[in-house]
């Protein structure tokens, strides 16, 4: 049996960026960290933790808390790309809803539902569903240019879209209240696009189907709405989701740690176990 640490112990050295430190003495040589040669012993060293909250053996608050230390290091030490959003109306060639639907053979959403999956919600499911396209310039750059494997998030876009098509009578009010909350700009909005897709995964890997998951995802936007004041800007500036109080393991939601290209990266490990705390509850 494949156990699940095994998809990480497949990582790229090229998904990090190389760290300098300085020595003791001054005629001393800089040392140069490889992190790729720390993330695989750190994998080799928490191989039976990580596999058994991943299998829902154990939760992530299990784990010490020296391993989320060196974990948050090793998300600093990934390779990162732009954190600002691209446009919507720039990536508009590149990727559509209506294409994705008709590559994965899912029903094209009516007029009624579409705005589920329109503006800034098609970029963020665009970064998600295809990186290599989304990072094209800083993804073809050179060497920096790995085999990407991104399952999970491209499983989250077709899962969010294919339920977007099932809502019946949508209406304004409720998907401004999906936008409101993850078709913004802050910690909110954030904190969704950066531990959404394990959640939904966590959902599924308990025994849900894909749509009645989703639509759990979608719930919890809405209480999240719901759950904010009623100053219209604040719904996705700060964070309202339930159970995503994740300073317990050194993580604070910011929009400088996003989910990296591919999901062998650190970033999508921390995401993958410390949306346990989640999914469990949903």
């Amino acid at each position: 049996m494949i156990k699940p640490v095994e998809l990480y112990t497949g990582f790229d050295n090229r998904f990090f960026k190389t760290r300098q430190s300085a020595t003791n003495g001054a005629a001393d040589e800089a040392e140069i960290a490889e992190p790729g040669s720390i993330y695989k012993s750190f994998l080799d060293g928490y191989k039976d933790a990580i596999d058994a909250v991943i299998l829902d053996e154990a939760q992530p608050e299990d784990i010490e808390n020296e391993f989320y230390s060196k974990l948050n290091e090793l998300v600093r030490s990934e390779h990162l790309q732009s954190t600002s959003l691209r446009n919507h109306y720039d990536v508009e060639n590149e990727f559509s809803i209506p294409d994705l639907c008709n590559s994965e053979g899912l029903p094209q959403l009516t007029k009624g539902n579409r705005p589920y999956a329109s503006s800034r919600i098609s970029s963020h499911l665009y970064r998600l569903y295809d990186p290599r396209g989304y990072h094209m310039d800083w993804i073809h750059s050179g060497s920096k240019c790995p085999d990407l494997k991104n399952h999970f998030c491209k499983e989250f876009t077709k899962g969010y879209v294919a339920h977007a098509f099932t809502i019946e009578n949508p209406c304004h009010e409720d998907y401004m209240k999906i936008r409101y909350v993850i078709g913004t700009e802050g910690n909110g909005t954030f904190a969704f696009w950066t531990i959404a897709p394990y959640v939904y995964q966590g959902l599924i890997e308990r025994g849900m189907g894909s749509n009645d998951a989703m639509k759990n995802v979608f719930d919890w936007i809405r209480r999240a709405h719901d759950r904010a004041p009623e100053e219209r800007g604040d719904k996705g500036r700060n964070n309202h989701f339930e159970h995503t109080r994740f300073n317990r393991f050194g993580m604070y939601i910011n929009s400088g740690e996003p989910l990296g290209f591919d999901e062998r990266m650190p970033s999508h490990l921390r995401s993958r176990l410390i949306s346990k705390t989640v999914s469990r509850e949903l």
